[in-house]
C-alpha cells in the first residue's frame, strides 16, 4: 500500500495527537528487561523469556487541567 505525502502527513498529526494524550512507562524493572538480538533487537522480559518478545508498559491518560 502507497500513501501519498497528504496521507503520511494525516497519519504523522492523527499520531503526534494521539501519543501526547497519554503517559507511557515501563511496567517491569529496567534490569528485567533484556535485549534479545536476532536480526533486530528486541525486548525481551528476562524472568520470562518463553513468552517471547514484548514490552510491558504501563499507559495512562494524561491529566490535561
Amino acid at each position: 500500500m502507497q500513501l501519498n505525502s497528504y496521507s503520511w502527513r494525516k497519519l504523522k498529526a492523527f499520531l503526534f495527537t494521539l501519543v501526547r494524550a497519554f503517559e507511557f512507562e515501563k511496567a517491569l524493572p529496567a534490569d528485567d528487561i533484556v535485549l534479545k538480538t536476532t536480526v533486530v533487537g528486541r525486548p525481551v522480559v528476562a524472568s520470562n523469556p518463553a513468552a517471547g518478545s514484548q514490552l510491558p508498559l504501563l499507559i495512562r491518560l494524561v491529566n490535561l487541567d
